[in-house]
C-alpha cells in the first residue's frame, strides 16, 4: 500500500503538469489563426471546394473595436476590473495625479473602454474630494482625456457620461470645454 504522504505529492505533481500542458497548448499556435480553409458551398456539391480566408481571432477589418472584444473572456475581465479598482485605491492613498493613473492604465495594456474610463473618472471624482478640485479641475481632466483619446471619441464619452448620474455634471462641464 502506498504511503499517504506520497500519494498527494504525485497527485499534485500530475495536476501541475496537466495545467501547464493545457495552458501551453491553448496558447501555442497563435500564428495559425489566419489559415486558409477549404469548404464546399453545399454538402452535396460535386464541384471543387473554394478556398476562403477566415479570420478566426479577428473582426476581419482594420481599426475594428469588435476585433479586440471576445465574448469568452468575461472572467479575466472581472479580474482586470478588480485589479484596476484596487490599483486606483492604492494610487488615491498615495496621492497620484489622475494623469499619472491614466498613463499607468494605458501602459499596462488596458484598453480605454467606456468601463475603464468610468473607473478613471470615478478616481478623478474621489481625487477631487480628497485633494480639492483645484488640483484636478475640468480643464486638467479635459486635457488629460484629449491626450489619450482621439478627438472623435470624446463626444461619445461625454454622451455616456450624461447618462450616468455620477458623472452627469462633470460630462456637461467637459463638453463645454470642447
Amino acid at each position: 500500500m502506498p504511503s499517504t504522504i506520497r500519494t498527494p505529492l504525485v497527485l499534485y505533481t500530475t495536476l501541475y503538469a496537466m495545467t501547464i500542458l493545457l495552458a501551453s497548448s491553448a496558447s501555442a499556435h497563435h500564428e495559425l489563426t489566419k489559415e486558409m480553409a477549404e469548404s464546399p458551398r453545399s454538402p452535396d456539391s460535386t464541384e471543387k471546394a473554394v478556398t476562403v480566408t477566415r479570420f478566426l481571432r479577428d473582426g476581419g477589418t482594420n481599426d475594428d473595436d469588435i476585433a479586440h472584444n471576445e465574448g469568452r473572456g468575461f472572467l479575466s475581465d472581472k479580474f482586470a476590473t478588480i485589479a484596476i479598482k484596487s490599483g486606483m485605491k492604492i494610487a488615491l492613498k498615495s496621492n497620484k495625479a489622475p494623469r499619472h493613473v491614466l498613463e499607468h492604465l494605458v501602459n499596462t495594456g488596458n484598453l480605454l473602454t467606456e468601463k475603464n474610463l468610468f473607473l478613471w473618472l470615478k478616481y478623478v471624482v474621489n481625487y477631487r474630494k480628497k485633494m480639492g478640485s483645484i488640483w484636478a479641475d475640468d480643464v486638467y481632466v479635459f486635457k488629460t482625456l484629449s491626450d489619450f483619446l482621439p478627438a472623435e471619441k470624446l463626444p461619445a464619452l461625454f454622451k455616456a457620461m450624461e447618462k450616468n448620474p455620477n458623472f452627469r455634471e462633470l460630462g456637461k462641464n467637459l463638453q463645454k470645454l470642447m
